[in-house]
This record gives C-alpha cells, sequence and structure tokens, in this order.
C-alpha cells in the first residue's frame, strides 16, 4: 500500500473504476493533495476508455486544493474518452462544488446506484449493492468459506476415521475449492490493495487442497489374505519351517477307471466310506464273523 492510499480508497467493480476520497485529506497540505493526485492518475492510465466514479459521500466539506484534485482527475478521464460520476451527499460540498461552477460541468448524484445507472452499468454481484466502500466483505466472507470446506475435504480424504468415504471427502474439496476460486479471481480482478491480496491467497490455498485430492490418493485396501499352511521338517542343521498357500483338495474320479477303482479312491477320501469297504471285502464264517484266511503251509 502506498502512502497515499491512507488518505483515499481505490475499488474496481463492474467495470468502474471508484475512488472513495477521505476527510484526512482535507488536512494535508497542498503538496500532499497533489502528490495523492498524481497517484490516482497513474492508476487511471491502465485504463482505456475509463468509467470513473469519484465517491464524496465521507466528506462534510472539501477546500480548493480538493476541487483541484477532482479537476485533475476529470481531466485525466476525460483525455482517455472516459466518463465520471461524483457522489455527494453533503449540502456543502455540493454548494463548493456549485460555487466553482463544476455542478453544470460534471454529473453529480446521491449514492452510487444512480451513479451506476449515470454510467450505463448494469451491476452484476451483490457486493457492489453496498454505497460505501466495504462492498467486498460479502464476497470475502463467501471465499473463506468455500476455503475452509476445501480444506476440510482435503482433511476428510486422509483422516484415518474414515467418517466418508474417500467419493465424498473428494466432492467436497473438489466443490468448496471451486467456490473459493471463483470468489479469489473476483477478488482479485475487482478489489485492490489488502482484499486483492487475500483474493490471491484463496486461490493458492484451494489450488493447492484440489491437486491435493486429486493427484494423492488414498491408500487402497489390502486384498484379502489366503489361507497359508505351515509345515515344520527336521533336519540335521535344525527345524526348517515352511510356509505356502493352501488350496482345498478335491478328488479326480476318472470315468474310464473301474468302479474297484473308484471306491478305492472315495475311501482313500473319506474314512467313513474306507471303513464300510474294508468291512464288506473281509470273508466271513459261519458264525457271521471274519474267518481267517487259511494257511497254504500248514500241515507241510
Amino acid at each position: 500500500m502506498s502512502s497515499g492510499e491512507s488518505y483515499y480508497r481505490f475499488e474496481q467493480s463492474d467495470g468502474c473504476l471508484i475512488i472513495t476520497l477521505l476527510p484526512e485529506l482535507n488536512d494535508k497540505q497542498w503538496a500532499d493533495i497533489e502528490k495523492v493526485g498524481t497517484e490516482i492518475v497513474d492508476r487511471l492510465s491502465t485504463a482505456q476508455s475509463p468509467r470513473f466514479i469519484v465517491d464524496l459521500t465521507l466528506l462534510s466539506y472539501m477546500g480548493s486544493a480538493m476541487v483541484a484534485l477532482i479537476v485533475r482527475l476529470y481531466k485525466a478521464v476525460n483525455g482517455r474518452n472516459g466518463q465520471m460520476v461524483v457522489v455527494n451527499q453533503h449540502e456543502l460540498v455540493f454548494e463548493v462544488l456549485k460555487l466553482a461552477g463544476l455542478t453544470k460541468l460534471w454529473t453529480i448524484v446521491e449514492n452510487r446506484d444512480k451513479a451506476y445507472a449515470a454510467l450505463g452499468v448494469k451491476r452484476r454481484s451483490v457486493s457492489a449493492q453496498s454505497s460505501g466502500g466495504g462492498g467486498g466483505n460479502g464476497l470475502l466472507v463467501v471465499g473463506i468459506i468455500g476455503t475452509l470446506g476445501a480444506i476440510v475435504g482435503l482433511a476428510l480424504q486422509f483422516s484415518p476415521t474414515q467418517l466418508v468415504t474417500h467419493k465424498i471427502a473428494l466432492l467436497i474439496d473438489v466443490g468448496f475449492a471451486a467456490l473459493g476460486m471463483i470468489v479469489g479471481t473476483m477478488l482479485l480482478v475487482n478489489q485492490t490493495g489488502a482484499k486483492r491480496n487475500v483474493g490471491i491467497v484463496l486461490l493458492a490455498i484451494c489450488l493447492i487442497a484440489v491437486l491435493g485430492g486429486i493427484v494423492v490418493s488414498p491408500e487402497s485396501g489390502a486384498p484379502a489374505a489366503k489361507e497359508t499352511k505351515t509345515t515344520s521338517t527336521s533336519s540335521p542343521s535344525g527345524t526348517v519351517t515352511t510356509t505356502a498357500e493352501s488350496k482345498p483338495s478335491t478328488p479326480t474320479i476318472d470315468p474310464a477307471k473301474p468302479a474297484a477303482d473308484t471306491k478305492a479312491l472315495a475311501a482313500a477320501t473319506n474314512p467313513a466310506v474306507g471303513a464300510k469297504t474294508a468291512a464288506a471285502v473281509v470273508p466271513k464264517g459261519p458264525t457271521g464273523f471274519g474267518q481267517a484266511p487259511k494257511d497254504k503251509d500248514k500241515g507241510k
């Protein structure tokens, strides 16, 4: 901020340049007022065909040096094929301008709404509705809310408690960040001084939040654990433990093999079936009990 900005406020809204002269400027020497005029004219030089509003609503009186300052601003705007409207609400200030013959030369209105209308400007933002210099405060609050929401969305994506899903957290992050970036851009384009700097900060934070949420993905869930089988083998050098993946064994039955082989395979895989099969193949004696096989070598 330059030293002269403590005596005036500079704004840019809806394509119009607005200078609000502060009462402190009335107490300055002629040379200081000339210096302030030079600063304002330098800013006006950046506009091709400026629409300029001089807001005098905060002044209760004005001296000749202030009148000379406004005349200088008018000449600078007129030299660039621009338009200038003066906003004034105090009777004494109006009388000073009338005595100087400026009321017939300039368009003087009571508030900024009429000034915009005189310049043929249709207002777009709600923040411009205020006739004072704090019209961007509402927009600033919206930008801060958007930035805080983007930070919360980014934090939810990396929260270990997983309050919401990653998709929902990403939507919160991107949605609020978009709001913060829009407001930051508006402040950067339409405001000056501290509010313009705040707009730059909002843009930077929201951009970092979006990049952090999109580029840095959360860790994916761990794959399902597979069943493992651990076996221990004794060897002269010690016990060796081997871990292998266990898969369910399914007996394979070849339909081309005889039925006996099929029963034997089933018995090998099912103890109950094996027991029944063994009982069925043992020969029975006259008493119904199993008869031991004859010894062929007996009696030799």
